[in-house]
């Protein structure tokens, strides 16, 4: 796709926009030691609109939407 203003091309991708920022957060808290990142893996082909993090844990899920701001836990029994 090319910008109507100055003809030059956009190459964006799920990696380098707007939610390159949350990939990375969440990479980075999910990797197994504090130098390591897990391996990225991020789809644009879902339903919801906006930006919905999820960390399932042995014994939690911890949700992030970005519409609201807010962080819910959900405690596994």
């Amino acid at each position: 796709m090319k910008d109507e203003v100055s003809d030059m091309w956009v190459l964006d991708s799920v990696a380098n926009n707007a939610n390159e920022h949350f990939l990375h957060i969440m990479f980075f808290l999910l990797g197994e030691t504090y130098d390591s990142s897990a391996m990225p893996y991020a789809s644009h082909a879902v339903v919801r609109e906006q930006t919905l993090l999820c960390f399932e844990f042995e014994d939690a899920i911890v949700e992030y939407d970005a519409e609201d701001g807010h962080f819910t836990l959900w405690k596994i029994l």
